[in-house]
């Protein structure tokens, strides 16, 4: 009403100032305090500002020739607002008619003011009801992540801001209140901090294409130690893990017990996309979203709705699966050197640590939904059956520089051996030139891997061979080894693969596995045990391997079980510390720092007596069980 008695006295233009004019419309902004023209008078993205979205000023709409108005939110010219009222669109004349107004306004005045005072009285103010929104395409990205490091997700304007931060925390395994978000309403936007739980995204002004950037809050970096866990996605069968870690110093090492632990059989999440439920919706029905509005192919629709919800990668149509020697590999990396041992031990001594440890590691292994671990060096027969008895294949590591005879040996000590999955040639050889001194060139390295695979293929042709590259390896390098019929990648760069597996597709047609990811336990930014980081990268990265199964990934190893305290060569055996050198080791998360005796998702004690066996418990005293060993189980058990 108010704008119609202002219409009627001369005081609202049709549109902004566009050609001059509009000493009305100037004065209907200084009477009304907006400073922007009324919905009735601009293109259709104003009506949702009426409907209760943030107002836009007036500089948010500008001229674009005499007729037309330039939205920056729609980047297109808008139909010129004077045909959308009942006024002319006259440059010089828009204020015309004004006077004659007046005399109508003032006879109709006591009518206004009678029917706005009816209207209050009888609730008749209250606006309209919405229809109900369609979803909309928005892009989240972690904050300071490159632009191209977003994930597209699906949302309603009518989603509230606690939704959407649950849904993020969730995501990345955090608690919402852990969680900050950051909307960004188009390129180069005003960034905005959501933090009224209630409020929709629509009343935020977000559209499609908006960005939202989320980060952990720099006050609770450090876990907390009582607040309940979140709930994991409707549709999964798993326990959420209770993400306290323990501050007391680690527990005194114990002897190890010959029996190994009596488990229950993991139990995999269903595997039925139709019926099972992410966030409100199928998985099924999420993928033909994304299909139908983003207009991506049913793969990448797959990629990127498993990427989002970990129960949904199982799609039955996503064709095979990749695999190596048959398996889709859920793997570990393993390396059970002792306190006060260091690693450069002889053969005898390493299998009986393998012996040792290995019957107790792998119960707890096959408990997580681990089916391969990975050596990095070569042990026994006996050492392979006691994780075999467990359903846990070995990829085995074979020294290339060790010379025809020793390689001759042990292949064929081990190639009737079954839980033998595959032969393993260096490990990121670009960086340590095999560990020989001086160190090997990369040629020397290629020609050396190429004659040890040409050996062992003539000694087992039966399995695949593999080696592990620091880093996707340039194609001229692939192409050198064609005797190489998987190869690994080992990363670390940050909380994220960033879609590695399509920079090797790039460069080989060949399948590919992660050979090293994950995180340290140590918080270099608080100087203290900080389980919480580890366990957020160690699900979001294994969420990413998990996403790109059936594209050419062919599975990942987490690095690593357990806790080394030999590798800090400033420190002594017997005690761990925080520090170490490692290549690239600037990109650890969360602070950029080599942490490299604390990456095991078990400490160094391999004591799991007091280990409860889905949730992680903070008060287990003497469990060896990081919080990140019940993030990756959550993870593995919806995997291939």
């Amino acid at each position: 009403l108010k704008l119609q008695f202002l219409y009627l006295i001369g005081l609202s233009p049709p549109t902004p100032c566009c050609g001059g004019g509009c000493r009305g419309g100037e004065a209907w902004m200084a009477l009304t305090g907006r400073g922007v023209a009324p919905e009735w008078s601009r293109p259709a993205v104003g009506r949702a500002e009426l409907a209760g979205m943030e107002p836009l000023n007036s500089e948010s709409w500008r001229c674009s020739g005499a007729h037309g108005m330039q939205n920056p939110l729609e980047g297109q010219p808008s139909p010129d607002p004077g045909t959308q009222s009942d006024q002319e669109a006259q440059p010089a004349g828009r204020c015309a008619g004004s006077r004659t107004r007046i005399f109508v306004a003032a006879s109709m005045l006591a009518v206004v003011v009678a029917l706005a005072l009816a209207l209050t009285f009888a609730g008749g103010g209250a606006a309209e009801a919405a229809p109900e929104e369609a979803l909309l395409s928005i892009m989240l990205a972690p904050a300071g992540a490159p632009p191209n490091a977003g994930t597209a997700w699906s949302v309603s304007p009518a989603d509230t801001v606690g939704a959407l931060r649950a849904r993020v925390a969730a995501h990345v395994g955090r608690r919402p209140e852990e969680i900050v978000l950051t909307l960004a309403l188009s390129e180069g936007g005003a960034a905005v901090v959501l933090t009224e739980e209630s409020r929709t995204l629509g009343e935020h002004g977000v559209g499609g294409g908006a960005v939202v950037m989320w980060e952990v809050a720099p006050a609770t970096q450090s876990p907390p130690t009582s607040a309940p866990p979140t709930p994991l996605p409707a549709g999964s069968t798993l326990a959420p893990a209770t993400p306290s870690p323990p501050t007391s110093a680690p527990p005194t090492p114990s002897p190890a017990t010959p029996s190994p632990p009596t488990l229950a059989p993991p139990t995999p999440a269903p595997c039925d996309v139709d019926g099972v439920q992410a966030n409100g919706a199928t998985c099924g029905g999420r993928v033909q979203w994304v299909i139908d509005n983003q207009g991506k192919t049913r793969e990448a629709a797959e990629d990127q709705v498993c990427g989002e919800y970990a129960q949904c990668c199982c799609f039955p149509n996503w064709g095979a699966l990749v695999t190596l020697g048959g398996q889709w590999m859920r793997g570990v990396c393993y390396s059970p050197v002792p306190v006060g041992s260091g690693y450069h031990i002889d053969e005898a001594t390493r299998n009986a640590h393998f012996l040792q440890y290995g019957p107790l590691d792998a119960p707890w292994m096959a408990h997580a939904g681990i089916n391969v671990i990975r050596t990095y060096a070569h042990v026994s027969s006996a050492a392979v059956d006691v994780f075999e008895a467990e359903g846990v294949k070995v990829m085995m590591a074979v020294d290339p520089t060790a010379g025809a005879a020793q390689i001759t040996s042990v292949v064929n000590g081990l190639k009737n051996n079954v839980g033998v999955l595959a032969w393993s040639l260096g490990n990121e050889w670009n960086y340590n030139g095999l560990y020989q001194s001086p160190a090997y060139s990369i040629d020397d390295c290629v020609a050396a891997i190429g004659a040890a695979a040409d050996l062992i293929r003539s000694l087992d042709p039966s399995r695949p061979i593999v080696t592990v590259y620091g880093e996707v390896p340039p194609q001229a390098i692939i192409e050198r080894l064609p005797q190489i019929d998987a190869w690994g990648v080992n990363l670390y760069r940050g909380d994220s693969l960033f879609n590695a597996h399509t920079q090797f597709a790039s460069r080989s047609s060949k399948p590919m596995f992660i050979g090293e990811y994950g995180a340290d336990s140590w918080n270099g930014n608080t100087d203290a045990v900080d389980q919480g980081v580890q366990t957020h990268a160690v699900r979001k990265m294994t969420r990413e391997v998990v996403a790109a199964a059936y594209a050419n990934c062919a599975g990942g190893f987490v690095f690593s079980w357990n806790d080394e305290w030999w590798k800090d060569t400033a420190g002594g055996v017997g005690t761990q510390e925080a520090g170490g050198a490692a290549p690239g080791c600037e990109n650890y998360y969360p602070e950029g720092e080599c942490n490299e005796e604390h990456f095991g998702v078990t400490d160094a004690h391999h004591s799991y007596a007091a280990c409860p066996q889905d949730a992680y418990d903070a008060g287990a005293t003497g469990c060896s069980l990081k919080e990140g060993y019940y993030a990756l189980r959550d993870v593995y058990l919806t995997a291939p």
